[in-house]
């Protein structure tokens, strides 16, 4: 069985040579060796805002790419302050979502 990772960062043209190598290491290193690991291209959220949006990331990720068993989102902290919180509320959601999603297809 095939385990498909989405690695989100916030502009894939600047981060994505360094986030594929990476994100296979640790998945490697982690037991999934053979996971297929893609950084999303579509759509480039072309920074900080787009990338933390709930609604674009529900609508434009989430619900977009359903075979995914694993979203990694990568956004730069800049040491901004907020940006830690803004995040770990942003993956609150999302999680939330997918939890009702995988009770209503029970």
């Amino acid at each position: 069985m095939s385990y498909n990772v989405l690695v989100i960062p916030e502009d894939f043209t600047k981060d994505e040579h360094i986030l594929l190598p990476l994100i296979r290491r640790v998945l490697g290193d982690a037991g999934k060796p053979n996971a297929a690991v893609l950084v999303c291209r579509d759509p480039n959220f072309q920074g900080i805002g787009g990338a933390l949006d709930y609604q674009r990331i529900k609508d434009e990720v989430v619900l977009r790419y359903p075979m995914v068993d694993l979203f990694v989102l990568f956004v730069d902290n800049d040491a901004k302050p907020g940006r830690e919180e803004s995040v770990t509320g942003l993956v609150g959601r999302i999680q939330s979502d997918l939890r009702g999603r995988l009770k209503n297809n029970s």
